[in-house]
This record gives C-alpha cells, sequence and structure tokens, in this order.
C-alpha cells in the first residue's frame, strides 16, 4: 500500500504535464510533494482508524478494507 500511496500522488502531474503547456516544473514538482504527504496523512488517518489503530503499526497500515472483502469473497 505504502508504494501506491507515494507513487499515486505523482500521477495527475505527469499526465498534466503531457497535454497542459503552462504547467511548470515548480507547479508539477510542488503538486507531487504535496499529493505523497496528503496521501501519506490520508493513509495514516484510514490505518488509526482500524480496530488496532496505530498501535499495531504494520498490521493496521497493511491491512485494506476492499482487500480483506476481496479474499472473502473468493475463500467462500
Amino acid at each position: 500500500m505504502f508504494m501506491g500511496v507515494v507513487i499515486g500522488s505523482a500521477v495527475i502531474p505527469i499526465t498534466l504535464s503531457l497535454f497542459w503547456r503552462r504547467l511548470t516544473g515548480i507547479a508539477m514538482t510542488t503538486g507531487a510533494i504535496a499529493g505523497a504527504v496528503l496521501g501519506l496523512i490520508s493513509w495514516l488517518i484510514a490505518s488509526a482508524l482500524q480496530p488496532a489503530g496505530l498501535v499495531d503499526f504494520f498490521k493496521s497500515t497493511g491491512v485494506n478494507d476492499v482487500e480483506k472483502h476481496f479474499r472473502m469473497m473468493h475463500h467462500a
């Protein structure tokens, strides 16, 4: 999940760099960094809302409800 959070934040700036001539390098870099920071904050908030909270950090930050439901559906 960590790689998705970090890499996913650069998708929009990279796409805009391909299709929008007025996008500057500073704006693209700032957008990617701000997206990564906001993504990490969102990820930690979602992890803190898991039953174990952030007490069991690795378990909470690696659990994805969609992933759990997917596994439950395919094992039934």
